[in-house]
């Protein structure tokens, strides 16, 4: 035979690949069957169950710290938004004490055009 020769394609129908699926899905339900915890030793089925449990707890741990990061941040920001709001009041006492800022006069009578004329007035 002559190797040089690269293999041919085969196409397959709809049927065939069905027909080719099954029996791939039936050959891993029997490797499946042989790998049951009840083939295991017993030591083998501890360990999964221990490497389960450390898994999940891991999850927990995480996920707690996830949610302890987020009330921490969102404390900030309410703290922040308090402290605008305490800063807001205390200027609104202020105004109302103090009075508001008036706008500075200008030393300049603009229909004049010099400042001794705005003094003569």
């Amino acid at each position: 035979m002559n190797n040089t020769n690269p293999p041919k394609l085969l196409f397959l129908t709809k049927a065939q690949r069905q027909q080719l699926a099954l029996q791939h899905l039936q050959e891993q339900c029997a490797n499946n069957a042989s790998d049951s915890p009840a083939s295991k030793p017993s030591s083998e089925r501890q360990r999964e169950r221990d490497h389960d449990s450390e898994m999940r707890n891991h999850e927990r741990e995480r996920e707690h710290e996830r949610e302890e990061e987020a009330k921490a941040r969102e404390q900030v920001r309410l703290d922040k938004l308090a402290e605008r709001e305490m800063e807001k009041e205390l200027d609104a006492i202020k105004e109302q004490y103090l009075g508001s800022k008036k706008p500075k006069k200008r030393g300049w009578n603009g229909s004049k055009g010099t400042e001794e004329a705005h003094n003569q007035e």
